[in-house]
Formats: C-alpha cells, sequence, structure tokens
C-alpha cells in the first residue's frame, strides 16, 4: 500500500539522517570542532539549505492518510493504542526538569554533557555511539546554569534518547510487516518495545 511505502521511506531517511548526524559530530568532535557556533549553523541552517526536500516532506507528512477500521472486534486498534500509548507516556516522563537514576546521571547524559564542554573527542567514545547526538541538546543551549538554557539543553538530549527508542520501534514494525507479512509488524513491535531491558531503560 502506498502508506506503508512512505512510512518505510520516513524510516529510511530518518535512520539515514542520524547515521550522518553521528559522521558529521564524531569527525567534528575528533578535530576539536565540536562548538556551539557551527554546530548551530549545521542544525538550523540544514533545513533551509535543503530547502526544497524540507517542502517536500512537510507536503507528504499532511497529504497522506492512515485509515483505521475502529470496530471492538479489531484487535489492531488496541495494539496502536497500546503502542503510541507507551512511547506518550515515556516522552511525558523524559520532560522533566532533572535526569532521574545512575543512567541518566551517569552515562546517557554525563558523556554529551562531557563532549559539549570539551568540544573535542573523547577516548572513550572511540565507537559511534548515541550520545554524539545527544550532546547536541548541551552543544546548541549550553551546560552553564547561571544561562538558564541547561535545563533545555538536558530536556533536548533527552529527547534525544527517547527519539532512539522511536525510531528502533518504527525500524522493527517496517522490518517485521516487510518481512514476515500484513499484521506482524505490531506483534512485533509490542513484542520488542515491551521487552523488560527495553521499558526499563
Amino acid at each position: 500500500p502506498l502508506q506503508f511505502a512512505f512510512l518505510v521511506e520516513v524510516v529510511m531517511s530518518l535512520a539515514l539522517g542520524a547515521l550522518a548526524c553521528f559522521a558529521v559530530l564524531y569527525a567534528l568532535s575528533v578535530l576539536s570542532l565540536l562548538g556551539g557556533g557551527i554546530v548551530r549553523v549545521l542544525f538550523f541552517g540544514l533545513p533551509f539549505a535543503l530547502f526544497p526536500f524540507s517542502v517536500r516532506w512537510l507536503k507528504e507528512s499532511w497529504r497522506h492518510r492512515w485509515p483505521v477500521d475502529v470496530t471492538f472486534s479489531n484487535m489492531t486498534v488496541v495494539l496502536v493504542w497500546l503502542i503510541i500509548s507507551y512511547p506518550a507516556l515515556n516522552f511525558l516522563n523524559v520532560v522533566r526538569p532533572f535526569p532521574i537514576g545512575w543512567d541518566d546521571l551517569g552515562s546517557y547524559l554525563n558523556r554529551p554533557r562531557l563532549l559539549a564542554s570539551y568540544g573535542s573527542f573523547i577516548p572513550s567514545m572511540s565507537q559511534f555511539q548515541w550520545e554524539f547526538l545527544s550532546s547536541l541538546g548541551y552543544v546548541i543551549f549550553g551546560i552553564t546554569p547561571d544561562s538558564g538554557w541547561d535545563i533545555i539543553g538536558s530536556t533536548f538530549a533527552m529527547e534525544i534518547n527517547w527519539a532512539a527508542g522511536l525510531l528502533a520501534a518504527l525500524s522493527v514494525y517496517v522490518f517485521a510487516r516487510t518481512y514476515l507479512g500484513k499484521g506482524r509488524g505490531l506483534i512485533a513491535n509490542m513484542l520488542y518495545y515491551f521487552l523488560p531491558m527495553v521499558v526499563h531503560f
């Protein structure tokens, strides 16, 4: 169907865009150029530099409709509701004034904050890691408490972490729907997103 083909294109574009951001931020950190000015220009200027593509995606996202058969006998509605409500609850859990737990403080937010404060490569992050992308929150909004923007930077970094889970869920759905058949994508997505370790993180 046309809607599924569009979803495959969206997921592939998101994945390739995230990979390109990893590569750019990795290169900037190796060159000790991971500063606010360069990253802000790239982050805010890219949609304008790729203006035709930005307009196309906006038009396509507005034009597509997803018909849903809402009946009591249709289990698809219940599965979709569960799959959407859990990431939505997770999103609300992320929007908070400070990180909670050792994982947030010690790893998922500490390493992006260190990247932003040093402005250069950290040897312990030699491989591509999601924290390179999370560092955008601190690089763009700053890390000093006196500016008042540090809370927004932390929240933005946590939202980038949340987006990783959303991208993973979409990827699982598209993969299972493509290779296992119609209806299998929702089941695979539920099995993935409700795994104990995924729920925990």
